[in-house]
């Protein structure tokens, strides 16, 4: 088992000295990396009572308030959970976030980091950092009328498919076509699809490049809670991935999965990753890993491959 003192890393300190040290001193900064605190005060929420759960809808305030479809879509776009709720008039007291992830991060990465990579695409000299509250970019991909995404290595997202509704009030003018892969699916759930207004889903149980969507170009490419280097399923997805102009998009839970994710495309000559950013919208409870006691949530790590 992985030690949780800060020297753990995966070089032989014998036979690697210097590598040792140099994953030794990246332990450290893992461990010292800042995460935004979320103000929530999921101790004192109210939760349904055992006599409310005949319909079994544990947030009953919760899913009242997001089956009103009737909201006024955002003046501005929306960059944390705080505002999130401010707009949506959830009280901060409601853990409703932890399901949320996955379509607000959807919306971020459509919102923020699709134009800055487009933009960055067409202008390469362009400083990225000043692409992210470009209004002018942002006006752009809000003229397109619909958007086709990939979702790669698709687990849980599948157990929340009406969540996803969420993103007709969040993108109102915008068609969105989800199609969800995931090996691991349950064989009832294939070929599935849910409709809601603007946006329709469809569940794939296949790898994606075992799939003949593969050869597709869609808009965009999402694999929430990667784990690059942690599945061989990677290697072909990636090939198949990296020999298109599609923007591909990943988070993952800690840091350490990150390195160690770039450190395995390099290696085998698949690609790179670009420098990681924190996502506005991560589950705010963290992950408890045995193996180290390093900074864990789902979700909080963004970063895109460098084909």
């Amino acid at each position: 088992m992985m030690s949780a003192s800060p020297c753990f890393n995966p070089v032989d300190v014998e036979q690697e000295p210097q590598a040792h040290q140099e994953w030794c001193h990246r332990m450290s900064l893992y461990k010292s990396f800042p995460m935004t605190a979320h103000a929530f005060a999921f101790s004192s929420g109210e939760l349904a009572s055992i006599s409310s759960m005949d319909e079994l809808i544990a947030l009953p305030k919760e899913a009242e308030i997001l089956r009103d479809g009737s909201v006024e879509s955002p003046e501005k776009d929306l960059t944390s959970w705080a505002e999130y709720y401010q707009w949506r008039g959830l009280p901060e007291t409601s853990p409703i976030c932890i399901l949320l992830q996955f379509p607000l991060t959807l919306y971020h990465i459509i919102r923020c980091c699709l134009p800055k990579y487009r933009e960055y695409i067409m202008q390469p000299s362009t400083n990225a950092q000043c692409l992210l509250t470009d209004p002018e970019v942002n006006s752009r991909i809000s003229e397109k009328k619909s958007l086709t995404v990939h979702l790669l290595g698709v687990e849980k997202e599948a157990d929340l498919l009406p969540l996803f509704n969420e993103l007709t009030v969040l993108l109102p003018n915008l068609e969105l076509n989800l199609h969800f892969f995931g090996p691991g699916l349950s064989k009832k759930v294939h070929g599935r699809v849910h409709k809601h207004r603007s946006i329709k889903i469809i569940l794939r149980r296949k790898l994606y490049h075992k799939s003949t969507l593969a050869a597709s170009i869609p808009d965009l490419v999402i694999g929430f809670n990667a784990g690059l280097a942690a599945y061989q399923s990677w290697q072909p997805t990636i090939e198949c991935l990296k020999n298109t102009e599609t923007p591909v998009f990943f988070t993952d839970y800690c840091r350490l999965s990150v390195d160690l994710s770039r450190k395995c495309l390099q290696s085998s000559r698949l690609g790179n990753l670009s420098d990681v950013t924190i996502n506005p919208f991560y589950s705010p409870i963290r992950e408890f890993n045995p193996e180290h006691l390093m900074p864990c949530f789902s979700n909080a790590f963004l970063f895109r491959l460098i084909k």
